[in-house]
């Protein structure tokens, strides 16, 4: 188990989301023995998790940002010439209707 001196200096700022989600999981085991104890959970810990948590939650909405985008340019490399004609003249209308000549 990963040291608890370890888990009190942890930051995200230079993290890999493996380390974090190994210090998030290590975090709610330590915060899950003091509720089964029914102690108060130290705030260092819940804040730190909270912390971990929405660092975990950005990264992960990025990696999935990445992956649609990757999939849109292999499903456009996909279309047919009909296909690409049809979604350019839409974003040329798009603009048009923006005001743009």
């Amino acid at each position: 188990m990963i040291k608890l001196d370890i888990l009190k200096n942890f930051t995200v700022n230079s993290a890999s989301i493996e380390e974090a989600i190994f210090a998030a999981e290590n975090m709610q085991a330590l915060a899950a023995g003091y509720e089964k104890r029914k102690l108060e959970i130290p705030e260092w810990i819940a804040n730190k998790l909270d912390e971990v948590e929405a660092y975990i939650n950005v990264q992960v909405m990025a990696e999935r940002k990445a992956s649609l985008k990757k999939l849109k340019m292999r499903r456009s490399t996909l279309a047919t010439a009909e296909e690409k004609r049809i979604d350019l003249d839409k974003q040329i209308s798009e603009l048009e209707g923006m005001g743009v000549n």
